[in-house]
């Protein structure tokens, strides 16, 4: 999982590397403006991989709703997927 990773933070200054984008991974200002699903989306994402990374004991619940059902959850960022293929997540279960 890539939060927080040795690829963008430097443990020992404790600083985001300088080629991490900041503004894609953590400002999130790849978002439409007007697209309130995805911001949503983004949200439960990334707090939900926030969770998984900071709580060992936290599971998702059952029935598995989105983000969980999605392939690259929780290695991967929001924004590191297309906008196309983002629109296209749903809130059902599986």
């Amino acid at each position: 999982m890539d939060h927080p990773n040795s690829d963008w933070i430097d443990w020992e200054k404790y600083n985001v590397k300088s080629d991490y984008d900041l503004d894609l991974h953590i400002r999130f200002r790849g978002l439409k403006a007007r697209d309130a699903d995805d911001h949503e989306k983004c949200l439960r994402w990334e707090i939900n991989r926030t969770r998984l990374f900071k709580d060992n004991t936290f599971k998702p619940s059952n029935p598995i709703w989105f983000p969980f059902y999605v392939g690259s959850f929780p290695e991967k960022p929001y924004l590191a997927h297309d906008y196309k293929t983002r629109s296209e997540w749903t809130y059902f279960e599986v």
